[in-house]
């Protein structure tokens, strides 16, 4: 697992890994971006991977809005849910949002990303890099972001890319 130590680096992975996959699914035509995966998956298309990532940052707001303003612990990853219901709680992700179109989910990307990169500019060093800040985010805040931001947009990536190259074939 990479370690951030500054909030440059993760600012950048995060701004790297982000503007590759808008820029991979906006190269094709606005037909092949509404395309059903040609895979079996959970998420069935881009519009649906692109709210996947959205809603992670949505609940991670919530986290942070929880502990910081509310001063209490956020139900992590979500009320109701525990990590080893991960299953559920995507498929619940993926349920909530298939009736957004694919044009609605990019704004709201775009919108929650830039969202992500101001709250990281407004955190503290303290608060993104030292360890057991927050309860919820094992190790540090800084990684717990980077797995709702570049390593979440890295899975998407991978997910894009298996797409593309099936579309070629």
């Amino acid at each position: 697992m990479r370690r951030f130590k500054t909030k440059e680096e993760l600012i950048l992975a995060s701004e790297d890994t982000f503007s590759l996959l808008m820029k991979l699914i906006q190269g094709l035509s606005l037909d092949e971006q509404n395309l059903e995966f040609r895979f079996d998956y959970r998420d069935k298309n881009f519009r649906d991977v692109l709210a996947h990532l959205h809603e992670w940052h949505v609940m991670l707001f919530g986290y942070l809005d929880v502990s910081l303003n509310q001063k209490k612990e956020p139900a992590v990853p979500k009320e109701g849910y525990t990590w080893k219901e991960m299953d559920a709680l995507n498929l619940e992700i993926w349920r909530s949002y298939q009736h957004t179109s694919l044009s609605d989910v990019k704004s709201l990307i775009v919108e929650s990303h830039v969202r992500l990169l101001n709250i990281i500019l407004d955190l503290t060093d303290v608060e993104l890099f030292e360890r057991n800040q927050f309860k919820w985010a094992p190790a540090t805040l800084a990684d717990f972001i980077d797995h709702c931001a570049a390593h979440h947009y890295e899975w998407a990536i991978d997910l894009v890319q298996k797409q593309l190259n099936l579309l070629k074939s």
